[in-house]
């Protein structure tokens, strides 16, 4: 069993060994419950399924420890939350957790387009918040402290928009299914055009990916999450602002790929670690 939590909606399904996808549940994210209403929610969703299952992997939103700590985690409103300890007390069965965007990246790094890559490439995935992951090698960057990949709470616009984390004018509140949402009901308000809340979207995103870019000369870029499922809205402009912003005298530029995988890279990485006998990570 493979759950993956996200700001919007829990998601479950259950994957065989080779990455069959049995059966799925999703229900919406109870943000600002109770941890031990928030489990009830996750046990729903999970019996959801109708199957037995032999171990349960979950993908959670935020900086999380090497103990199972969440120890911030700005779209729940987590500090400190002791989630690994919380699953084991109600489920008998081997449990596995990490971060979720970082079980996005392994599923596209072991069935997607990162399989067999060993230059560095970046994975974004774009839905209630933005994250981003570095994979060299085939392993993800974890960073000293098992933090890196929190690009959606680095400052992009100073003194501009309330964030979850408390800060404002990060890159989630302007590159993010939120902030996109956020402009809808402003522009619903004026009567505006949502191509001016696409291409500014597009524009910041391009802004974003490309200071990462050159920081790491990437061989690619995958692209995933709920806001691609838009890409035909914002893709166009995003390509041609990124070809704009990212310097690359004679060099060939990193490649646009959007997820062959889309909402179920995270299931399959949660399979591969399990049958990987990984710890949490």
């Amino acid at each position: 069993m493979v759950v993956d939590i996200g700001g919007t909606n829990i998601r479950a399904a259950v994957v065989t060994p080779e990455g069959n996808i049995l059966a799925r549940s999703q229900s919406n994210t109870p943000v600002g419950a109770s941890i031990e209403q928030f489990f009830g929610v996750i046990a729903e969703t999970v019996q959801q399924t109708g199957y037995f299952f032999d171990g349960i992997v979950f993908g959670v939103p935020g900086i999380i420890d090497a103990n199972g700590v969440v120890r911030r985690s700005a779209n729940l409103s987590w500090t400190n939350i002791s989630f690994l300890d919380e699953a084991r007390a109600h489920w008998r069965c081997p449990v596995i957790m990490t971060n979720d965007v970082r079980l996005h990246t392994i599923g596209e790094s072991r069935f997607g387009y990162g399989r067999g890559e060993d230059n560095p490439w970046i994975h974004a995935v774009i839905g209630t918040g933005i994250a981003v992951n570095l994979v060299v090698n085939g392993q993800i960057v974890k960073g000293a402290h098992n933090a890196a990949g929190e690009l959606g709470h680095a400052p992009l616009e100073p003194g501009g928009q309330l964030c979850g984390c408390g800060k404002r004018g990060c890159v989630e509140t302007v590159c993010s299914g939120s902030a996109i949402q956020r402009m809808k009901v402003a522009l619903a308000a004026v009567d505006g055009s949502m191509g001016d809340v696409w291409g500014n979207f597009a524009d910041k995103l391009a802004q974003v990916m490309s200071v990462v870019s050159m920081w790491v000369d990437p061989s690619f870029l995958v692209l995933s999450g709920g806001v691609v499922g838009d890409y035909l809205h914002w893709g166009r402009r995003f390509e041609n602002a990124y070809k704009q912003y990212v310097m690359r005298p004679g060099l060939p530029e990193p490649s646009i790929k959007i997820s062959k995988l889309g909402q179920d890279a995270p299931f399959l990485g949660g399979v591969s670690l399990f049958c990987n006998g990984a710890e949490n990570t």
